[in-house]
């Protein structure tokens, strides 16, 4: 009687183990298949940035430039920018003039500019609500009075996007665009 016994606590033991290492490993898929989709969007949030950001029409350039209060550039830089950031990264990017680079650029170099390619790497945070990425991006610029003749310049960055009520947002963007002076350089 008393094999019986332990025989059916071993039985028994046995199957909660099993269900226990089954349920777990498939919670670790779910979770895992959930975070892939999650950076998905994180990434297709800060592509969409970075484009927005880096697509500028010679022709318009000039529109984003002439504003000679900060209320002005703010509504501006909402309508731009305001789907993709945070609202602590729109009072960064109005305080330290990253909204006016891109068109500075264009003006300078009398050029269109447009984001050739961008490539994002998982950096060193990749959570629930926040996802930090290491990009490069290659810019082209297209002179106006050289039709067809492109340059392309290659840049680097890390980007912090965060998920919010309003879904997943840029939170912070350092660029480390040393290209970008390079090519400054050479048209002033």
């Amino acid at each position: 009687m008393r094999s019986k016994v332990f025989i059916s606590v071993i039985v028994v033991v046995m199957f909660v183990i099993i269900v226990i290492f089954t349920t777990s490993e498939e919670d670790k898929v779910a979770t895992f298949e959930s975070q892939k989709v999650m950076t998905s969007r994180a990434i297709d949030v800060a592509r969409d940035f970075k484009t927005e950001q880096f697509t500028i029409d010679y022709d318009e350039s000039s529109d984003y430039l002439g504003y000679d209060s900060l209320p002005d550039r703010r509504k501006q830089a909402e309508e731009k920018y305001s789907m993709y950031v945070t609202e602590s990264h729109m009072t960064k990017i109005l305080m330290t003039a990253l909204d006016t680079i891109a068109p500075n650029l264009a003006q300078d170099s009398k050029s269109h500019l447009s984001v050739k390619d961008i490539s994002f790497e998982i950096g060193n945070m990749e959570t629930e609500s926040e996802v930090s990425l290491d990009y490069d991006i290659e810019i082209e610029f297209e002179r106006i009075n050289q039709e067809g003749k492109k340059e392309i310049i290659s840049n680097f960055g890390q980007i912090r996007v965060i998920k919010t009520d309003e879904g997943w947002k840029v939170n912070k963007d350092i660029q480390r665009m040393e290209g970008l002076h390079e090519v400054r350089k050479q048209f002033n």
